[in-house]
């Protein structure tokens, strides 16, 4: 399930690998993560596919919530693709798109 809201700033929640922004470039501002065991970080890549360059690999911790806050947000150039750590049940995502 993902349930998207473009507004300034939009937040995304997602429970799969989403590609957050098709392609276009945006800002992401804080990213809040559930873990169920196992404690496997996901990782935010520049681009729109699983295969795309890594910028970030999340800290991760098992059987609990973890938010991960960027002050002035992180760009991603190229799209932001959530790939999703195996052990992440759910994530929310706050950003902005750029022009």
């Amino acid at each position: 399930m993902v349930f998207n809201n473009f507004g300034v700033p939009g937040s995304i929640y997602t429970t799969a690998d989403l590609d957050v922004s098709g392609g276009r470039a945006v800002r992401l501002f804080c990213i809040h993560e559930i873990y169920g065991a196992g404690a496997v970080g996901s990782v935010l890549r520049n681009g729109t596919a699983a295969g795309d360059t890594a910028y970030v690999q999340l800290a991760s911790s098992d059987s609990t919530g973890v938010t991960t806050s960027f002050s002035e947000g992180l760009l991603f150039p190229d799209g932001l693709f959530f790939d999703e750590g195996t052990s992440v049940t759910s994530a929310v995502m706050v950003l902005h798109f750029e022009n």
